[in-house]
């Protein structure tokens, strides 16, 4: 279904940096299991606020590594289809917008459900 190559607001990132997004993906995946889990002992709001900023980047690298589009490269016009490291800077402006719209659903998006795990996690422990 994706292809290996730049498209304005769908792909911009290749298979190695897939690869170093899933490894990230499960960190930030096993940390907030085991915050959602601590919360239930501590009722600290420095652990909810962990728990936020975890669940939030969780969220994005999924969609990240599901959708092969990097949010931060979106948001300064970049792609990358090589080794990590080696970024192609994007010059079209109908293409920049694309990616910084595309960028700006999913952080929204993000934000908004890491927000409502978050109270419903506070809500019922």
């Amino acid at each position: 279904m994706y292809t290996n190559q730049y498209k304005a607001g769908c792909c911009n990132i290749g298979e190695a940096e897939i690869r170093i997004r899933q490894k990230f993906l499960i960190s930030f995946l096993l940390i907030s299991i085991l915050l959602t889990i601590t919360v239930h002992f501590i009722h600290s709001i420095w652990i909810f606020y962990l728990l936020y900023l975890t669940t939030l980047a969780t969220l994005i690298l999924f969609v990240e590594v599901v959708s092969r589009f990097c949010v931060l490269f979106a948001i300064f016009s970049l792609h990358n289809f090589r080794e990590p490291g080696n970024l192609d800077a994007i010059d079209d402006r109908h293409c920049k917008k694309k990616d910084r719209l595309r960028a700006l659903y999913i952080i929204t998006g993000a934000i908004v459900v890491a927000l409502l795990y978050t109270w419903l996690i506070s809500v019922f422990c």
